[in-house]
């Protein structure tokens, strides 16, 4: 926890000192001093509140949870604006430099003083439109990211499945990403559990980072999950944030809840006539070694599995599937980048990572990557709504 306090302090920082940077040369003297107070309120609320509230016992409920609120939904306003002030001074650049090329073709130019006036001017409207327009973005966000979330159904058609399966096969509700912990609460968990069971599943799976807290401080927001109802049960494979509240802990709590943690495991069901098998593997911070070893443990895994038309891996991280297709399963199910969560967060991801959201091929694998169930860090998500997804396994 005090380096997550040391890394938060330190890019509060800078990105205050850029905040400070870009505002105050566009105003006056008496705004000056009122924009260096909020600068300086709000670099102490960030880290404290961020760190204060992830540690807060569960008596504390009634001040933690809308202070964490506010923390957090302040977090998702200073990347809108960050990136908002950012795209003016690239385009404030290349706006400069035509000016200028322009004036000098027409044999006009402006004195010291009159540029600095016009561009103290320019700045000010320029920088009051960036910050009414990041807080409109991070309202709408925040109001989006409090609803619902929808609900994706998926058909995905299986080669070695049996003809009975041609029109109705295995019906797959994923849950990813809950994060339930200083702003997702027991209410919105019940609300979820209501849906889910409204959608007649076979198997319930939850692809891990589901908790952002530790046992003693969310047994009880997690409660709901109890009342999950499946054909063939619910089943739990464990993310990396798993892994920073003690993840053993957290796999007997849901255990009592009645969820099968499958800790690199497997669970056969019959289906329709039909042997399924569930592989369920570990993230990988809770794993001894680094990811080279991976697809070696995978191997070992399967080799002890019983034999099955229909194979499907339970894995947080979408970077694991090549390692499936290589080890010929079916079907991988993952969450993990909660595709962005929001603009322009959204853009980046798309740009740096292969398999952000949605349904891939790759080689002879289906991959599903869910866009989360709930919101890590800013409850802010413009752009790239929460979602429970419904996959329909059926012969192709």
């Amino acid at each position: 926890m005090l380096n997550y306090f040391v890394i938060a302090s330190f890019l509060t920082l800078l990105t205050h000192g850029y905040f400070a940077l870009r505002l105050l040369p566009g105003l006056a003297i008496g705004w000056r001093r009122l924009v260096w107070a909020l600068l300086g309120a709000n670099f102490l609320l960030l880290p404290g509140s961020l760190v204060l509230t992830l540690r807060a016992p569960p008596q504390w409920a009634l001040w933690s949870v809308p202070l964490a609120h506010g923390a957090f939904a302040d977090v998702g306003f200073c990347i809108l604006l960050g990136s908002g002030l950012l795209v003016c001074d690239v385009a404030g650049a290349v706006g400069r430099r035509l000016a200028w090329g322009l004036r000098r073709l027409a044999g006009r130019q402006l004195d010291g003083a009159q540029r600095r006036e016009r561009r103290r001017v320019l700045l000010g409207g320029l920088n009051l439109a960036v910050v009414g327009a990041a807080g409109t973005a991070t309202a709408v966000g925040y109001a989006i990211a409090l609803g619902p979330p929808v609900v994706r159904r998926v058909r995905v058609p299986c080669a070695r499945l049996p003809l009975s399966w041609a029109e109705h096969g295995l019906r797959v509700v994923q849950i990813s990403d809950l994060h339930v912990g200083p702003t997702i609460r027991r209410g919105y968990v019940e609300r979820l559990v209501s849906t889910v069971n409204e959608l007649g599943a076979d198997v319930i799976v939850i692809t891990g980072d589901l908790v952002d807290g530790f046992v003693a401080q969310l047994r009880d927001q997690l409660a709901p999950l109890q009342h999950l109802r499946a054909r063939h049960g619910v089943y739990f494979v464990t993310g990396n944030h798993e892994y920073f509240y003690r993840a053993p802990e957290w796999v007997v709590a849901l255990t009592e809840l009645g969820l099968r943690v499958l800790e690199n495991q497997h669970q056969l069901i019959e289906h329709l006539g039909a042997r399924v098998l569930l592989v369920g593997v570990n993230d990988p911070n809770g794993e001894p070694g680094d990811d080279t070893e991976r697809p070696a443990r995978l191997a070992q895994l399967l080799a002890r599995a019983p034999a099955a038309e229909l194979r499907i891996l339970l894995t947080h991280r979408p970077s694991d599937a090549p390692m499936a297709a290589q080890q010929g399963m079916d079907v991988q199910l993952s969450g993990h980048l909660h595709g962005g969560q929001f603009f322009p967060l959204t853009a980046l991801l798309s740009w740096a990572e292969p398999y952000v959201a949605g349904l891939y091929r790759v080689r002879d694998l289906w991959l599903y990557v869910n866009r989360g169930a709930g919101y890590w860090g800013p409850p802010n998500r413009l752009g790239m709504r929460q979602e429970l997804t419904v996959l329909e396994l059926t012969r192709s």
